[in-house]
């Protein structure tokens, strides 16, 4: 069975850090969305990457052990809608990587089209979530 008209698949894929592995609030540093597993596997490689330097011998032996491994299996359970995790430690710190199938709803576009008077009373940043974690 497909999706709604007008809803799309995709994935939300989010970063997120404990300061302390035994901490129980984790702090969301970077999400993205994704309309393609393959693109949503390629920003965990690219910013596990950037963390790889970093890393102690035995994080950076598993941490070069998936990066090495290929992207097939996890891109097939993101295709059958089952989300991935993966997750390092620095010391005492853990970063942890989420990529979980959704559905996103179109928002009206914003130009090209008059907006509802009301339009002006909801400015600014949203609110991030409490935990930042999905």
């Amino acid at each position: 069975m497909g999706d709604p008209p007008g809803v799309l698949p995709g994935y939300w894929c989010e970063c997120t850090v404990r300061a302390n592995v035994t901490d129980a609030q984790s702090r969301n540093v970077a999400s993205i969305d994704a309309y393609a597993p393959e693109q949503a596997i390629r920003w965990v490689r690219v910013t596990l990457r950037s963390l790889v330097s970093a890393l102690a011998s035995d994080e950076l032996r598993a941490a070069l052990a998936w990066l090495d491994a290929g992207t097939r299996p996890v891109v097939d359970d993101l295709l059958d809608r089952r989300a991935f995790e993966l997750s390092i430690r620095h010391g005492g710190t853990g970063v942890t990587w989420t990529v979980c199938p959704v559905a996103f709803l179109p928002l009206a576009h914003r130009f090209g089209r008059e907006l509802p008077a009301c339009v002006d009373r909801f400015t600014g940043a949203c609110a991030p979530r409490p935990g930042g974690s999905a």
